[in-house]
């Protein structure tokens, strides 16, 4: 990582299959009556647990086996939203496009510039976006790190090894994408002059 100069959201959405809106999700799916009441049925069957069973009024039940499947169509559209962001800022629109990144799993996702401004745009662009759905990032899990940094670099083994420590892991799968996407960007930089780069 040393030399690779890039911002990095490190994001976690707050209790994301507990909180989806129901309806704010149907509306989302937009299928044919039939599927729609079978899909509207299974988010309302409730849960049972320990013996004893709880409704759903909101949430995927995590475990469920359709919700990772649910709560990746509530969070699609979280690409366009950063696009919007990128089409927004000067210069060349496709290059913009590559050199902001957006890397998910689940409910753990990473935004890559190598301006701080504009990582922070896309992470109050995200909040409101989020706020369709009825979900919202969690302050404690989310933070925007340097790469250049060894004490706020996410990737580092000491990094990981502390977050391990404290119960917030990154995802190993995201943590490989974002490593590669931004050996992707150092090497755009190198051939774009168009990049500014925030220190």
């Amino acid at each position: 990582m040393q030399n690779l100069s890039s911002r990095c959201l490190d994001a976690d959405i707050s209790k994301c299959f507990d909180k989806i809106n129901h309806q704010a999700l149907l509306r989302k799916i937009n299928t044919f009556p039939t599927l729609n009441r079978l899909i509207k049925e299974w988010l309302k069957a409730g849960v049972f647990d320990n013996h004893q069973w709880s409704p759903t009024e909101e949430g995927t039940p995590q475990g469920g086996v359709i919700s990772p499947l649910l709560a990746n169509i509530a969070l699609h559209g979280m690409e366009e939203e950063i696009n919007k962001v990128a089409d927004s800022l000067p210069g060349n629109k496709k290059k913009n496009r590559y050199a902001l990144s957006l890397i998910r799993y689940a409910d753990d996702f990473l935004i890559i510039h190598p301006n701080f401004d504009v990582v922070n745009e896309c992470k109050d662009r995200i909040i409101e976006w989020l706020k369709e759905m009825g979900l919202e990032l969690k302050p404690s899990k989310t933070r925007i790190t340097h790469t250049l940094n060894p004490s706020d670099n996410i990737f580092t083994q000491s990094s990981v090894k502390k977050r391990a420590a404290a119960g917030n892991l990154l995802d190993p799968r995201v943590a490989a994408i974002a490593l590669r996407r931004i050996v992707y960007l150092n090497q755009l930089s190198n051939v774009s002059a168009g990049i500014a780069y925030s220190k």
